[in-house]
């Protein structure tokens, strides 16, 4: 739990099936220590399991809390973000990526890198108006268009920005899901609220921009009213109801 923590800089990387044998080693644990003493007054070691988690899941507080700052920037008008950028005026690209894990996040870094890595790659990255990303998509997205400054795209950051874009984050999730996820269900008093799988992959997303912080909707947001960075929309569906939503800057 400690060792393998996502939040460290220093964590160390183990693949994600490790997690799973983590997991089952756990589980032969608890579960023959419990049968050791169940067994004394006859009483079944999954029923008693299956018992816990109900009153747990009834009594307790499960939920997952997301913690999404202070007030967030008004989002620009596509007039407004057309009229502020000071370079290639008259010339607009918009740019959309659907998402697919990991494969696309490394796909559409890929593609937007070796454009603007071009012979005009100057003149593309400064025409780049609006970029609409879903799912994995929207991780390589971020990348390209954090390495935008008031000078415009940084060529430089052409390799970082491919490698950031095909780090996985599955073994972070996986600690999530092992530890404060598993425990949760068990001891919720035990996990702070906001310790979950999702907290643990935005970890690990973190870790992978220079500042160890990563950017924020409301700074993107100033900095496209400003003019020189590209406006992003990023898509994301409700798990409840399927309903479409939309971040954008």
């Amino acid at each position: 739990f400690f060792l393998l923590d996502p939040s460290r800089r220093s964590a160390p990387e183990v693949p994600a099936v490790a997690y799973v044998l983590f997991t089952l080693i756990a589980i032969g644990w608890l579960l023959s220590a419990a049968s050791f003493f169940l067994d004394r007054y006859r009483i079944p070691t999954l029923l008693t399991v299956a018992v816990w988690v109900i009153v747990v899941a009834t009594l307790a507080r499960t939920d997952h809390i997301f913690e999404v700052g202070g007030p967030i920037e008004p989002a620009v008008t596509p007039a407004e973000m057309v009229k502020a950028a000071p370079r290639q005026r008259g010339k607009a690209i918009v740019i959309a990526s659907e998402g697919y894990a990991l494969v696309s996040s490394a796909w559409t870094a890929e593609v937007l890198t070796r454009l603007a890595a071009d012979d005009d790659g100057r003149q593309f990255a400064d025409a780049v108006r609006l970029i609409s990303a879903s799912s994995g998509a929207t991780l390589g997205t971020t990348h390209f268009v954090d390495a935008y400054g008031p000078q415009g795209f940084d060529p430089t950051a052409v390799d970082a920005i491919r490698a950031r874009a095909r780090k996985p984050s599955s073994a972070a999730g996986w600690w999530g899901l092992v530890y404060p996820d598993l425990v949760r269900a068990f001891v919720p008093v035990l996990v702070p609220a906001r310790a979950d799988r999702g907290w643990a992959i935005e970890q690990a997303w973190r870790r992978a921009f220079p500042d160890g912080r990563g950017p924020t909707l409301s700074a993107w947001r100033r900095d496209v009213a400003a003019g020189w960075r590209p406006a992003t929309v990023f898509g994301v569906t409700s798990a409840e109801t399927g309903e479409q939503g939309l971040l954008a800057t």
